[in-house]
């Protein structure tokens, strides 16, 4: 029960933590006078703004277990 209430705080909280660092990436990338399309070209970015969206995107899921984890306990 603890490991659970554990990852349910921490899955939004290392979302929310990616998501602001890509934000602060992208402020300095048009502080500098790079285009904002560029910024959305790289791989990087990318790679990182989806896992962060699902991170935060996972946290709404209800925190009642599925049946397939009924299963696993």
């Amino acid at each position: 029960m603890l490991f659970r209430s554990t990852v349910s705080i921490l899955r939004p909280a290392f979302g929310l933590l990616a998501l602001a660092a890509l934000a602060r990436q992208l402020a300095l990338h048009i502080e500098l006078g790079f285009d904002v399309v560029n910024f959305f070209s790289f791989f990087t970015n990318l790679s990182n703004l989806f896992p962060a969206a699902v991170l935060v995107f996972s946290a709404r899921r209800r925190s009642s277990p599925s049946d397939a984890s009924k299963s696993i306990e």
